[in-house]
C-alpha cells in the first residue's frame, strides 16, 4: 500500500491532473489505445480479439505481439467498463501508473527476499520503477515485459542459494515465459540472454550433479510452456510477414535485421555517466541517480564476498554489455550465435537489467 501510494504521488500529473497524458506520443496515440480499445470492445461483445479485420483486409492480432492480448494483466482492462465504445482515458492512466506499481513490488520482493530490510527493500524498489528506463518509458508492452525480471531474478537467486531449487527454477521459467506474454519480444529475448549466462554459471561448476541439469530442464520446459501462447502465433505470423525494421528493404522471416540497425540502437559509452548525469540525451533513459550508483559500488565493498551481491553485480554489466550493442565484442558474438536476437534490433533496452542490478545491490548496500 505504501509503495502504492509512492507510485500514485510519483506520477501525480497523471492520477491527480487532467491536463497531461502518456498518450502524446505518435505511437501510444495512433497503435497502443487504438489496440486496447478493439480489444475491450471485443471482450464486451463476448469475443476473442485474435483477428483485426479493420486493417489491411485482416490480419492476426495475436500474431503481432505488440497489441498484448495475450497478457492476462490485460485482461482486467479490457474487462473494464468502456465509454462510448473506448477505454476511459482515466483509467489508462491509472493502467501505466499501476503497471510501475507491479514493477515495484516484484522489485521489493526480491530486496526483501535478498534480506534487505524494509526501508533499503522500498529504496531499491524505487529506484527500478521509478527512475531510468522504467521510470521513463511510455509504452505499456514493453513496460509489462520489464516488470516480470525482478521475479525472475528472484527466484534464480533462490536457486542459486539452493533453496528449493526445483520449483524455484520452475517459476523463475514462468516468469520469464509471463514476460514474453507481455506485449513485446525485445526484453523477454534480452532476459532470455541474461539468465542464460547466469545458468551457465550455475551449471559448469555442477556439470556433474544430475540435479542440477534437472532443474536447467524443468527452467526450460515451464518457459517454453507458458511463452507459447505468444511465441507460436508470432512465429507463425512472422513467416507470412514482412517487417521493416530500419533497414533500406523490409525483412522477411529468414531475413536478420542488419548489425547496422542495432548499431543505430546501441548506447555509447557515455551510457556510463548517463547513469548519474540527468541531463544526457539518450533514446532510452539509464538515469538512476548518484545515490542509487554509490549504494551498489558501496555493496561490492561491505558483502563483496556474498553470492547474491556477486550475481546481481554479473547482472549488471551484462545488462550493461547487452546495452552497449555493437560496441562490444560479446554482443556481437551474441548476435551472430543466438537464436532471435538478430530479431530484436533495439540493445539499448538491456539498460534496465543494469538498473535492476542496481536497485538490488543498492538495497543490499543499505541493508549492510
Amino acid at each position: 500500500m505504501f509503495l502504492l501510494a509512492l507510485t500514485a504521488g510519483f506520477y501525480w500529473r497523471l492520477t491527480v491532473s487532467n491536463q497531461y497524458t502518456w498518450l502524446e506520443g505518435p505511437d501510444s496515440a495512433f497503435n497502443v489505445r487504438p489496440w486496447l480499445d478493439f480489444q475491450a470492445r471485443e471482450f464486451h461483445a463476448g469475443r476473442l480479439p485474435l483477428w483485426a479485420s479493420y486493417e489491411w483486409g485482416g490480419q492476426s492480432l495475436v500474431g503481432q505481439i505488440q497489441p498484448g492480448f495475450t497478457n492476462p494483466l490485460n485482461w482486467i482492462l479490457f474487462a473494464w467498463p468502456l465509454r462510448d465504445g473506448h477505454i476511459p482515458l482515466g483509467v489508462l492512466h491509472w493502467y501505466w501508473v499501476l503497471i510501475h506499481w507491479l514493477g515495484a513490488v516484484f522489485c521489493y520482493a526480491l530486496c526483501r527476499d535478498l534480506k534487505a530490510g524494509q526501508a533499503a527493500s522500498l529504496l531499491g524498489a524505487s529506484v527500478f520503477a521509478l527512475t531510468g528506463f522504467v521510470g521513463h518509458t511510455d509504452w505499456p508492452q514493453i513496460l509489462m515485459a520489464a516488470i516480470w525480471m525482478p521475479l525472475a531474478l528472484l527466484f534464480f537467486a533462490r536457486l542459486f542459494r539452493g533453496t528449493h531449487p526445483r520449483s524455484s527454477a520452475a517459476f523463475c521459467g514462468a516468469a520469464l515465459g509471463m514476460a514474453f506474454l507481455s506485449g513485446h519480444h525485445q526484453i523477454p529475448i534480452d532476459g532470455t540472454v541474461v539468465l542464460g549466462g547466469l545458468w551457465l554459471w550455475f551449471l559448469i561448476p555442477r556439470w556433474r550433479k544430475r540435479d542440477a541439469w534437472l532443474c536447467a530442464a524443468i527452467f526450460v520446459a515451464v518457459w517454453l510452456l507458458v511463452s507459447a501462447f505468444q511465441a507460436l502465433p508470432a512465429m507463425e505470423y512472422g513467416r507470412h510477414a514482412v517487417r521493416w525494421a530500419g533497414a533500406p528493404e523490409p525483412s522477411r522471416w529468414n531475413d536478420r535485421v542488419p548489425l547496422s540497425v542495432h548499431a543505430r540502437f546501441s548506447f555509447d559509452w557515455n551510457v556510463i555517466p548517463g547513469l548519474v548525469v540527468s541531463r544526457m540525451r539518450f533514446d532510452f533513459n539509464p538515469f538512476v541517480g548518484i545515490t542509487a550508483a554509490f549504494l551498489a559500488l558501496s555493496a561490492l565493498c561491505l558483502r563483496g564476498r556474498d553470492r547474491e551481491v556477486r550475481l546481481f553485480t554479473a547482472v549488471t554489466l551484462g545488462g550493461l554489455i547487452l546495452a552497449l550493442g555493437v560496441h562490444t565484442p560479446v554482443y556481437r558474438l551474441v548476435y551472430r550465435w543466438v537464436p532471435f536476437v538478430e530479431k530484436a534490433r533495439m540493445p539499448a533496452m538491456a539498460i534496465v537489467f543494469a538498473q535492476l542490478g542496481i536497485a538490488a545491490l543498492a538495497a543490499m548496500a543499505l541493508g549492510a
